[in-house]
């Protein structure tokens, strides 16, 4: 696609000046995603250790009892 550019002289492929930025700055945003989501994900993942050591330590009572 070519656009007239004041002067009368061709300008090819204008509109790539605003769609180069912002087509970089959408991969930023995904890996503030991601990175959110793997804190999230190891907290959940720490809890749940401490479920299962909490629990085992209670069957592992009450089979001795």
């Amino acid at each position: 696609m070519h656009y007239m550019a004041p002067g009368g002289r061709k300008e090819p492929m204008r509109g790539l000046r605003l769609a180069v930025p912002v087509l970089a700055a959408i991969p930023l945003a995904g890996c503030e995603l991601v990175g959110g989501i793997f804190k999230a994900g190891m907290w959940v993942g720490v809890i749940a250790v401490i479920l299962v050591i909490a629990i085992v330590g209670a069957v592992a009572t009450r089979l001795r009892s």
